[in-house]
């Protein structure tokens, strides 16, 4: 990876100047995009009237035309970009060969050195065409960030991209790689994402690298998806939606540090809506609540974590199953306890008992959105159960796991095209028989 970074320096110097101004307002009333409503992840603090979770009604956000009419000259240089540095990688991920790139885009402090440096390279004689950029690449080395000067402020560039091992559950997504590097800069603010990869078809993050942009990324940030289509007009079908869209209903204890975690906690408990008090008439659902919390503590070294957790299931059959979460030092191979109670799901799914409740909580009763790993297996593996938890404000809400995965398939290795095996992805698959793809 020693290619490329030199050149969108100097392309981007060129670029008309950068408007801070977001595509899609935070405080917009969303009736031009899609029916999927935001989340309370994009309420501000004090707002007292979070919206209900989304339904799942196919692609999000602004699509085809319109999403391309809402992109301006400099979004159109990024993909570009993007796509020429992704085709000069040195070598794919090891385990499919599906190459994804990033280029998350933020503006640098102003007292910062690298705010302090721009480029002086002169660009009235470069091209912006895809020819002329590559030949670029080729001549010039790769770097970690760039940045483009504007008519009043500057920006700055991060990329990433997607590493598989041999385990591929340690698997990294080019969002994640681009995201870990913004812990080292000083910035003001976090512009958008741009992401372009192997497909023919226009592919979305993956739900865990939703719930991870969650921790960076205000939730009106856009993330502007494309899929290289020499049929249109810029040369990619595109697709814009916002973080919010994306991952709706985030943690609800989201951006509490772990220090003041244990009190916020408590505080969050006092107030929210009572699930005993919601569904008193429902005496099952009230003791698989009960049970919940009593599990909690087997969920044990608290010296890791102040927070217990688990999960627990009410079977068609009236049985029920709570499982506690398993800390390990090693915070990332922890275990969701959701996602412990999917075998036994998968188990009672063989005995034709279905799960028609599912409740996460913590030790104080508070009752939390599933996880993205837990939201990942229960859409996947197309487990049906009704799921309860609360909001960043306290109320309650009844949903599926698929409307809280909005434009995610069902099976991505059915439609994932091997471009390991071969040297051009495979055709796109019609809008019939294949929905939205999402990276890994």
């Amino acid at each position: 990876m020693q290619r490329g970074a030199h050149c969108l320096r100097r392309l981007l110097c060129c670029v008309i100047p950068f408007c801070q101004r977001c595509l899609i307002s935070p405080r917009c009333s969303g009736e031009h995009l899609s029916t999927v409503n935001m989340s309370d992840a994009s309420l501000p603090p004090n707002s007292s009237s979070p919206p209900a979770c989304p339904s799942r009604s196919g692609r999000v956000g602004l699509t085809g035309d319109a999403a391309a009419s809402s992109l301006s000259d400099l979004d159109w240089r990024l993909l570009r970009a993007a796509q020429s540095l992704k085709d000069q990688l040195p070598e794919r991920p090891k385990q499919t060969g599906f190459r994804v790139f990033c280029i998350l885009t933020y503006v640098p402090m102003p007292e910062s050195g690298e705010a302090n440096s721009a480029s002086s390279t002169s660009t009235s004689s470069l091209s912006t065409s895809d020819t002329a950029l590559s030949a670029i690449i080729d001549r010039h080395p790769y770097d970690s960030h760039l940045y483009v000067k504007g008519t009043n402020q500057q920006l700055a560039f991060i990329l990433g991209t997607n590493t598989e091992p041999c385990f591929i559950g340690s698997s990294i997504c080019s969002e994640r790689s681009a995201l870990l590097q913004l812990r080292m800069k000083r910035y003001q603010s976090i512009t958008k994402l741009y992401i372009v990869t192997d497909a023919s078809m226009i592919i979305t993050p993956g739900l865990l690298c939703r719930e991870f942009m969650q921790e960076f990324l205000p939730p009106e940030t856009l993330i502007v998806l494309a899929a290289a289509d020499q049929q249109q007009p810029n040369g990619f079908d595109v697709q814009v939606a916002s973080l919010a869209q994306l991952y709706p209903c985030p943690p609800i204890y989201l951006n509490v540090p772990g220090s003041a975690l244990q009190q916020h906690a408590v505080t969050f408990n006092r107030s929210n809506d009572k699930f005993t008090r919601r569904y008193a008439e429902s005496p099952q659902w009230i003791e698989l609540y009960k049970k919940v919390i009593e599990t909690t503590a087997k969920d044990g070294r608290a010296s890791l974590h102040p927070l217990r957790f688990a999960a627990g299931v009410l079977w068609s059959d009236g049985t029920m199953r709570c499982e506690a979460m398993t800390k390990l030092l090693e915070y990332g191979w922890s275990l969701d306890p959701m996602v412990k109670l999917i075998v036994w799901m998968e188990d009672q799914r063989e005995k034709g008992v279905t799960p028609t409740l599912l409740l996460l909580a913590d030790q104080y009763g508070s009752l939390h959105p599933p996880s993205a790993p837990a939201r990942s297996h229960l859409v996947e593996g197309h487990h049906p159960p009704l799921l309860i938890f609360h909001d960043r404000h306290g109320q309650l809400h009844e949903c599926h796991a698929r409307e809280l995965a909005p434009d995610v398939p069902d099976a991505i290795a059915d439609t994932l095209p091997n471009t390991r095996l071969h040297s051009s992805p495979s055709p796109s698959p019609s809008p019939s028989s294949s929905p939205t793809q999402h990276n890994q």
